[in-house]
């Protein structure tokens, strides 16, 4: 292995874990000095707090402008981020952007062939995880599957038109994932005392939706390795042509998948696979 050839890598890695311990120094000390300056000035905020609690609790007893008297812990509680998704979501769009644009020229930050995991093909399933924690709402699945349709599904091109293109599955995924939600909803989190099973709290709690979600697991597979497909072999799915089953495989390619495919979508898929000869 050429240590060379990796450098770069290092070099970035390298600047974000310095610049990830900078903010969390920069972090700790804003705390003490916010602590320092709140513990020379706790009379006047001692008075200050005593006077906002009786306006708080005035306010709340005659519910008059209860919306405009709200505490600043709570305002500040509701426009409070998650700031572990909006991290993830970070890492997945850079990725994403990286990965369009070459990858540097590693091979890890491509596509794999066909079996196989590179770090290209975490994007996908990282950003539809990414949609899967938001607000359902149904003009999201339409600005997903609308957003460079005409660029990216075919040129204008009506007969060649793309339809199951990236955005596009990243709005019918979300489409299916907000309808699960909205129709199979979570438990209600009651006042009961907390067990030691409390902590699968997020498995149980999603019960129906776990169980629905086997289902379509369960015929996917039963599907895809049961039922014969014209012309292939018994549960195939490999590239076809004079790949994995050759030449009993040599049309089939994605076995069921890509026979349900053809002929749903015809020339609509996709019409420059990452399948190829080595």
């Amino acid at each position: 292995m050429d240590l060379k050839s990796y450098a770069a890598l290092w070099i970035a890695l390298g600047a974000l874990f310095c610049m990830a311990v900078i903010w969390v120094l920069l972090t700790c000390i804003g705390r003490k000095c916010k602590v320092a300056c709140k513990k020379e000035n706790s009379n006047m905020m001692n008075q200050a707090d005593e006077i906002d609690d009786r306006e708080d609790t005035e306010m709340h007893v005659t519910g008059e402008g209860e919306q405009q008297m709200l505490p600043e812990t709570q305002l500040k509680a509701r426009s409070r981020r998650l700031k572990s998704l909006d991290t993830f979501r970070g890492i997945a769009i850079t990725l994403m952007i990286f990965v369009n644009y070459g990858g540097g020229g590693y091979y890890f930050f491509g596509h794999a062939v066909w079996n196989g995991l590179l770090v290209a093909d975490l994007v996908f399933p990282w950003y539809v995880a990414d949609n899967s924690s938001r607000r359902p709402e149904s003009r999201k699945t339409i600005e997903l599957y609308s957003v460079y349709t005409k660029k990216k599904g075919g040129d204008g091109n009506l007969k060649y038109y793309r339809i199951p293109g990236v955005l596009q599955r990243f709005g019918v995924c979300y489409f299916f994932v907000a309808m699960m939600q909205l129709l199979l909803p979570p438990m209600e989190k009651g006042e009961k005392k907390k067990r030691w099973w409390e902590v699968f709290r997020d498995v149980f709690g999603l019960w129906k939706q776990w169980i629905f979600v086997l289902m379509l697991l369960a015929g996917y597979l039963a599907l895809t390795y049961g039922v014969d497909v014209p012309g292939c072999p018994k549960g195939y799915t490999g590239p076809g042509g004079i790949g994995e089953g050759y030449p009993n495989a040599f049309n089939c390619t994605g076995g069921m998948a890509g026979y349900i495919d053809t002929i749903a979508l015809g020339n609509h898929l996709y019409r420059f696979p990452t399948i190829k000869v080595k």
